[in-house]
């Protein structure tokens, strides 16, 4: 039988282990209720938040930063879901950041992963909706339907290409292909001889094409060769440097200069021709005595050649008077 005092331990027992179990318990959520946080909003639109509860995490490029608090759906709008979110104090939210429902694991518990977001955009105030991102779920169900639909649309093709109908017509046209595959043959064969000269033709035609193309290319390297000579380089240079100097130098008033000196030359040669007509008679009589002169020259240069003492003792005259004689 139970006494008394053993009543009052049990029951001073189980407070202590019920106020133990309460103060745990207090100390393990106290930084939700102390814990200074910034709240935002999302709003999703024809999306399910299965598996997303109160409590849930809020990750950023997971690294865990805050919980869902609060999820109702918006009176004005029965299409969109709002999910209250809180943050821990000072998280830079940017205007830019979306919003993602993940999966935890293979459990089916949903998580809210945030991600994006530059150093160029604007810090997003407390109380304001963070942008909705694109759930990954409803990523892979859409692609899936996408896929179904086009398996449905290619098994309705292959029926419909597998019906009695083409199937007649596919008969119908592999019977119409093999007689044109042998009407094909018999042409062959007839004209076997033709077809084989004709390729040997073409074979002929390609080798002299090839040894064109061969020559082309060489030509092609030799005229590039010359251009890249230093010759041509050197040949251009000069070309640009006498066009440079030409440009430098007046070449107009080289024109006009000559211009001048010509016509200068011209009333020259005229006034020369007037004095030469002028004393055209008087340069023939010079040109007589020049002549008489010439001769008398000549005709000493001949005494002196016959008798070179004429120099000393002169001439005498080829008939000497009788006086000059006698003596």
């Amino acid at each position: 039988m139970i006494t008394r005092s053993q009543k009052i331990r049990l029951g001073i027992f189980s407070v202590v282990a019920v106020s133990i179990l309460i103060i745990t318990l207090f100390l393990l959520s106290i930084d939700q209720f102390i814990e200074d946080q910034d709240v935002y909003y999302i709003a999703y639109e024809d999306v399910s938040v299965s598996g997303l509860d109160v409590g849930s995490p809020v990750k950023y490029l997971g690294l865990k930063v805050g919980s869902v608090k609060k999820i109702k759906i918006d009176p004005r709008d029965i299409s969109r879901i709002i999910v209250q979110v809180g943050l821990t104090k000072d998280t830079p939210i940017k205007k830019d950041v979306e919003a993602e429902i993940s999966t935890i694991g293979i459990t089916g518990l949903k998580l809210i992963e945030l991600r994006g977001g530059t150093n160029e955009a604007e810090l997003l105030k407390p109380g304001r909706f963070i942008k909705a991102g694109e759930s990954f779920t409803d990523v892979i169900t859409g692609k899936a339907e996408i896929i179904a639909e086009k398996i449905e649309h290619a098994l309705n093709n292959l029926i419909a290409f597998t019906s009695s109908k083409n199937q007649e017509k596919f008969s119908e046209a592999f019977g119409n292909a093999s007689e044109t595959i042998s009407n094909v043959n018999d042409i062959l064969s007839d004209n076997k001889a033709g077809l084989t000269n004709i390729i040997s033709n073409i074979e002929a035609i390609s080798n002299e094409m090839r040894l064109i193309g061969s020559s082309t290319r060489e030509t092609m390297e030799t005229i590039s060769q010359v251009v890249q000579s230093d010759t041509i380089k050197q040949t251009i240079a000069r070309i640009s440097s006498i066009s440079q100097k030409m440009e430098e130098s007046d070449i107009y008033n080289l024109i006009d200069n000559l211009n001048t000196s010509v016509t200068k030359i011209n009333r020259i040669l005229g006034v020369t021709e007037e004095l030469v007509i002028r004393n055209r008679i008087t340069l023939m009589e010079s040109i007589d005595e020049f002549r008489e002169t010439s001769m008398h020259l000549r005709n000493a240069a001949r005494l002196i050649d016959e008798n070179p003492a004429i120099l000393i003792t002169g001439t005498s005259p080829v008939s000497p008077p009788d006086d000059l004689i006698e003596e």
